[in-house]
Order: C-alpha cells, then structure tokens, then sequence
C-alpha cells in the first residue's frame, strides 16, 4: 500500500485511501489497515485524495453487511468537513440499491449530510431523493431537513426546466406530501419546504474537451472499482 501512495501517479493518494479502508473493513483483525485508515481520517486538508479515496471505498462497501458500520463510522466522521472531490464521493452511499434500509446506518449518514451543504449540494447526483421517501416515517427529520436544505440552495434551479435539478422537484414535492399526512412535528412544514421559484435560464454547454473528461475517471465512482469494471468488461 505504501508503495501505491509514493507512486507517481496522478490519483495514487485516491488509490491509497480506496484500498487501504477497503482493506480495513473486509479484514478487520489487520491491526496495520486500520492504523493507517484512521491516520487518513485524522489527516485533514494534509490528505485530501486520501480521505476521497476513503470515501470512495466507504460508498462502494457501504451495503455489505460487514463493512457497513465500520463504514458508515469513517462517513460520519469524513463529511463534517467535506467539499470538492471528497463531497461528491460521500453522498455515493445512496446509490448502491434501489431502496435505503430504514436502519441505525442509514439514520447517521442522512442526519450527517443535513450538516453539510456541500455535501447536500452533491446529493442530488446520487439518488437520493428518489430513495427519501420510502425510508418514511422511520427517518422524518433528516428526511425534512434534507428538502429543506436543498430547496434553500437550489430553489430557483428546481424550478427551471433547464437545469437537472428541476428532475428532483418531483421527488421532494412526494416527500413534503407525505409529511404533511404523518402524525409528526414535520406535519404541516412539508409544503414549505417545497416552495421553489420559477426563473429563464439558457442551458449550459458541457463543458471540456472528450480529453478533458476522461481525465476525470476515477472522480465519479472511484479509481479501483473503475479499473475492477474495466477488467471484468474485457473478460
């Protein structure tokens, strides 16, 4: 693992923080994985594309039964201060099954997302709100405070048939309906919550060359289940 992070390689750190948590959820009793997977926890603005690399991994391992406390514990810990790469890599978690398991998991990682906008900001590429409201009433308040969130942010683009965030209004308007119908301190908010202003925009072009945006695999599902796919493709 060491030598996969001295590498001179433009996404090693990423690399190294992907296999050193996977190592560290799948053989728990490596006393030396888990070392250096809270070292990268701990490591702040030091280890950037460490700490993505092991939210990558967390996201990726997230569903399997034994690696998803010890998971959800680095996830929990990872998004307080996450922005950039490492905020888009958290919130992956959501998308791994069609449904979110309305369990103790599932509980922190939402309530740890409402904390922070950047992360919030991000969620809306995962899939999440199509998942939010199946997971009523176990988790009501993340799930309120979640639309909330998101509607202060991206209000005026939920209205707008031109940006992709209108694709969720849909979702967050089931949501805020099924709240007003639950027995819950939410009732009654669920409809403000929802309130989204119409504005013009032109669409944006996409932007980089085809050269620019393969550059950037690895950014969106992580580097060693990008390679892991590649090879299993060319089988």
């Amino acid at each position: 693992m060491g030598r996969i992070r001295s590498a001179d390689w433009d996404r090693a750190g990423q690399a190294y923080g992907e296999l050193v948590a996977a190592r560290a959820f799948l053989c728990p009793a490596d006393a030396r994985a888990g070392a250096e997977l809270a070292a990268a926890i701990a490591a702040g603005d030091d280890g950037v594309a460490v700490r993505t690399g092991v939210a990558f991994a967390c996201a990726n391992l997230w569903r399997q039964p034994g690696c998803r406390r010890p998971a959800t514990d680095a996830l929990a810990s990872l998004i307080p201060g996450a922005d950039g790469p490492l905020a888009r890599a958290a919130p992956r978690a959501f998308t791994a099954g069609d449904d979110l398991p309305p369990d103790d998991s599932t509980g922190r990682l939402l309530r740890a997302v409402t904390e922070r906008a950047e992360v919030l900001a991000r969620a809306a590429d995962s899939g999440l709100f199509e998942r939010l409201e199946r997971l009523l009433p176990q988790e009501a308040e993340p799930t309120y405070r979640i639309c909330r969130g998101i509607v202060r942010q991206r209000g005026r683009d939920l209205g707008s048939i031109q940006q992709s965030w209108a694709l969720h209004a849909a979702n967050i308007t089931n949501v805020a309906l099924t709240l007003q119908r639950l027995e819950c301190p939410f009732r009654g908010a669920g409809p403000r919550a929802v309130r989204v202003a119409p504005r013009r925009q032109t669409p944006r072009r996409r932007g980089g060359t085809p050269r620019d945006r393969l550059a950037a695999a690895g950014a969106e599902t992580g580097v060693l289940l990008r390679r892991h796919r590649r090879r299993r493709a060319s089988a």
